[in-house]
């Protein structure tokens, strides 16, 4: 706790450079969710193999009826948003 308020204080892992983000109430709720599961490794939330993730775009593509081959490669790149 920094001034009476919950932080996370974290290195950023490709440049080290600290970062420190304030949680507000959402946040500490949704952290609070998952807390059972993840307290034990030090992780804030559950970590997703690429394919479980690759396999709930592929669910979410379909639902929002789109015809492209989503990965977890392609959402990390801004062209990702104008997929149609």
């Amino acid at each position: 706790t920094m001034n009476d308020k919950q932080w996370i204080v974290t290195n950023r892992q490709k440049t080290k450079v600290p970062s420190n983000v304030l949680l507000l109430d959402v946040p500490k709720q949704i952290i609070s969710k998952y807390n059972h599961e993840t307290y034990r490794e030090g992780k804030l939330f559950p970590i997703l193999s690429n394919q479980k993730m690759n396999s709930y775009l592929k669910e979410i593509a379909d639902i929002c009826n789109i015809r492209k081959n989503l990965t977890f490669h392609t959402a990390r790149h801004r062209e990702f948003i104008n997929i149609k």
